[in-house]
């Protein structure tokens, strides 16, 4: 099935509704293009739930735009952040529980690092309840305005590098697939 820009346009407004920045951003755009230039990674991960792509590679995308912002993180490589993202890592492959993940996110206490982190172990909880859309999003948006927080001049740049990131791990080819077996799904 050829995915055309108004069957990507027509996906993206049912609920749970893109932004209008979102939809904006893809319209007149091929949904190849909109994946391949999209400059936001939040809205990546946004779409890859949406679009019902599996929460574990969801999971592995958010897990790597966080890791470059637990840089700004104060001694993030032994604290608490750095673990918490690993035990996510681990849940991915298997080998951690949600469980797991949640013990690792309650020895955060650094603000900023415990706002990215939380969110993270969300999105663990949200995958494991298949309600990943709002939470990897979160995630991806928290990591932002952390590197926001740290740089304002910075964001835009940080922002573009978690859309490379999540397109290393979630290729259109990915997205394509999810999003014809869901509209296919949805005819009567």
């Amino acid at each position: 099935m050829r995915l055309t820009s108004k069957m990507f346009i027509e996906h993206l407004e049912k609920p749970p509704r893109a932004c209008s920045d979102a939809i904006d951003f893809c319209r007149g755009k091929s949904p190849k293009k909109s994946w391949d230039t999209c400059e936001r990674g939040d809205w990546m991960l946004w779409e890859a739930t949406h679009a019902g792509v599996d929460s574990k590679l969801i999971l592995t995308a958010m897990c790597k735009c966080v890791r470059p912002v637990l840089l700004l993180v104060k001694d993030a490589d032994s604290r608490p952040p750095r673990i918490v993202i690993e035990t996510i890592e681990a849940y991915v492959q298997g080998d951690a529980t949600i469980g797991d993940v949640r013990i690792a996110a309650c020895a955060i206490d650094d603000d900023a690092a415990a706002h990215i982190v939380h969110a993270a172990a969300n999105a663990v909880d949200a995958a494991h309840a298949a309600h990943v859309t709002y939470a990897a999003a979160h995630v991806a948006n928290a990591a932002t305005h952390a590197a926001h927080a740290a740089a304002y001049t910075k964001r835009k740049e940080a922002s573009k590098l978690q859309a490379k990131m999540v397109r290393e791990v979630i290729s259109y080819k990915v997205i394509h697939a999810a999003l014809v077996k869901k509209i296919q799904e949805a005819k009567p």
